[in-house]
């Protein structure tokens, strides 16, 4: 049964492998449909969080056994930030790696070996944190390259596909560490609640199920709406966004700051750039959320991706010159102007510049004057030298 889930997925597999039963069936699952020739050569990818002491050995003996499989093996090291969630941000960095390992060796599919089990915890954590139907719908079986095609199994199903094929799965230590909401679920939660219905899991895949159903209505209005509401990187604001559902306005904001890379939005924040996107197109206006604020700005909503570190762009000036981020108080003389002064602040404003990319702009000033001969978003200023701005430009393009 196990087999057969794995006959959709062909051509060249990356099987995310920790060495735990449900991923290490998943890499004999893919292995044996590469030696009946159904399929190329699978990668076995250990991710190594930094987290843990046993990692380097479970590295070594998923190496080894992928010898014995007949497949290749790649390591990975990533470094996982400390800020906010461990969870959420081991598992960034596990798919980021994932992403890049999918890239290096254009592959077909990455793999996951999530289950069934794994569902049934997923939603009721989502649950727990005040979810909507999206969240309740849980993890999809496919997303881009990724796949879970064990996720109509149970752990006990890998296990028992171990055991048979006498495969020496281990135990992440992890798995056991009380600080983590799934782990409490699973170890506290889930034995209490099958009291009141032992079919627990049952019931809480068939809400998943039909709460992807509606999902799927959901996202197909939310994606129409955004695509009428979008303007370059950000979305247009005000009288369109108060026309319709709450319920589809919130699904399009979501589907919009994962376009972004912000994922870590929960209900309270997509809330809050609700009303952003409500209000009047007037002015400047900003909500802070994790991992950064949005902007209301000249009626556009900005929200800056994750992938946008607002580091200064770096250029090569020519000499008697030098580059370096402006500073409040900076003035400069635009060549619209001609010659008369005015704070880059200003100017910033009066050419439309969000905020956010306000914030990292670059200016390239004379050594013997000290005046700005061009700003990043602005141009050059007024009477520059034609062989300085034409370095300049090239330089920052």
């Amino acid at each position: 049964m196990l087999l057969d889930a794995l006959k959709p997925y062909l051509g060249r597999l990356i099987v995310a492998c920790s060495g735990g039963a449900d991923s290490l069936a998943l890499a004999h699952a893919a292995c044996a449909h590469s030696k009946a020739k159904r399929l190329d050569t699978p990668l076995l990818v250990y991710i190594n969080h930094g987290l843990r002491s046993e990692a380097p050995a479970e590295a070594a003996h998923i190496a080894k056994l992928a010898e014995r499989f007949g497949a290749d093996f790649e390591q990975r090291v990533v470094e996982v930030s400390r800020k906010g969630s461990l969870e959420a941000r081991a598992r960034d960095a596990r798919y980021a790696a994932l992403e890049s390992v999918c890239a290096s060796h254009r592959a077909t599919w990455v793999l996951l070996g999530h289950t069934s089990s794994d569902q049934v915890e997923t939603v009721l954590m989502r649950i727990f944190r005040g979810t909507g139907i999206p969240g309740l719908a849980g993890m999809p079986q496919e997303r881009g390259q990724f796949a879970r095609p064990f996720l109509a199994f149970s752990r006990r199903d890998t296990e028992r596909y171990c055991q048979t094929h006498k495969l020496p799965f281990v135990e992440d230590e992890m798995n056991r560490d009380q600080r983590f909401t799934r782990v409490r679920i699973r170890h506290h939660w889930l034995p209490a609640l099958r009291k009141e219905n032992p079919q627990l899991e049952n019931a809480i895949l068939r809400l998943a199920e039909s709460a992807r159903d509606h999902r799927e209505i959901l996202d197909w209005a939310a994606r129409s709406f955004l695509n009428q509401q979008a303007k370059g990187l950000g979305l247009l604001v005000g009288e369109a966004w108060r026309s319709v559902p709450d319920s589809l306005a919130i699904r399009a904001l979501a589907l919009f700051a994962e376009s972004r890379g912000r994922r870590e939005l929960q209900s309270v924040h997509l809330k809050s750039l609700l009303a952003l996107t409500r209000g009047s197109a007037d002015g400047t206006k900003e909500c802070s959320l994790p991992g950064g604020p949005a902007f209301r700005q000249y009626g556009t909503l900005y929200l800056p991706s994750l992938a946008e570190e607002d580091s200064p762009i770096a250029i090569e000036v020519p000499q008697g010159y030098e580059q370096r981020t402006w500073r409040p108080g900076d003035r400069m003389r635009p060549e619209r102007l001609k010659g008369r002064s005015k704070k880059l602040s200003d100017l910033f404003a009066e050419a439309k510049i969000p905020r956010h990319q306000r914030l990292s702009a670059v200016v390239v000033t004379s050594l013997d004057t000290g005046d700005i001969v061009w700003a990043q978003y602005l141009g050059s200023s007024w009477q520059t030298p034609v062989q300085i701005l034409e370095k300049v430009e090239k330089a920052a393009k």
